[in-house]
């Protein structure tokens, strides 16, 4: 079995990959954040209710704008190759973690709205890898750490399953047509084979309703069946990728398997 730290560290490196990709992709986007587009500083200001003042505005009008954009998703990249340069636990990696999700939640302040499941996994993995190592930590604190990263996990998949399970969209297959008949998240090929295979479509409902569900069962089942979860969790954020678009979900739910994997040799 891998040190906890070890452990930590393939958390930190698959996560960062994801953090990666997804800076990169806002990168592409930051004219969204423009006052023009979608991101407008003006209308994200619209949800904070502060005194109006001259002074206040002309702060906040450089905190919103989009040059203001580009410097957090260039600091989030620096703040994230220290910390993957600093030694794991040292005082200079705990500062650049300290750096790094404070980047984060600046950028959430920032974009309130459009933001997905792979978002929240991932800062909340970076977050607990920030509270639970460092110089202050300990072998009980980097334990419970591991145990929320991995119950979290089975959390996100088991409330998203049975969220499925009470929907007659997802129940009758029809969800899965539909999803990949949009333009956002479709993909034309995929579309035209399921429109005339209502049975495959039904078939590909239940077997997400079914493992999503019952994925918890990972921390307790004996292998191979604990192992059959994340393989088949692996294979569906891999199409969730290449079909849906959905490239960091990939990497930010990956990134909790190597926890889910020290918390069920723990409790076997």
């Amino acid at each position: 079995m891998h040190s906890m730290l070890q452990v930590y560290e393939l958390v930190l490196l698959v996560s960062a990959v994801g953090l990666t990709i997804s800076t990169l992709e806002f990168w592409a986007i930051v004219p969204t954040f423009s006052p023009a587009g979608v991101h407008s500083g003006t209308i994200t200001r619209l949800r904070f209710r502060a005194p109006r003042s001259s002074r206040l505005d002309s702060l906040m009008d450089r905190l919103f704008s989009e040059q203001a954009v580009r410097a957090l998703l260039i600091l989030r990249l620096m703040a994230l190759g220290l910390a993957l340069l600093a030694p794991l636990g040292s005082a200079l990696f705990s500062a650049a973690m300290t750096l790094l999700v404070l980047n984060i939640l600046a950028f959430n302040v920032r974009r309130l709205l459009g933001d997905d499941g792979s978002d929240q996994m991932t800062a909340i993995v970076l977050i607990t890898v920030w509270l639970c190592v460092g110089p202050h930590s300990t072998a009980f604190i980097q334990l419970i750490g591991l145990w929320f990263i991995a119950l979290q996990a089975c959390l996100s998949y088991a409330s998203a399953g049975i969220a499925k399970l009470i929907s007659p969209e997802w129940r009758s297959g029809r969800a899965i047509f539909g999803i990949f008949n949009t333009t956002t998240y479709g993909h034309e090929w995929a579309a035209k084979f399921l429109r005339e295979r209502p049975g495959l479509q039904k078939f590909l409902a239940w077997q997400v309703i079914v493992v999503e569900s019952l994925f918890p069962l990972c921390l307790v089942l004996p292998e191979p069946w604990g192992w059959a979860f994340l393989g088949w969790g692996a294979l569906f954020h891999l199409q969730c990728a290449a079909i849906m678009g959905l490239n960091s979900f990939f990497w930010a739910f990956t990134a909790t398997y190597p926890a889910i994997v020290y918390v069920s040799a723990t409790v076997g």
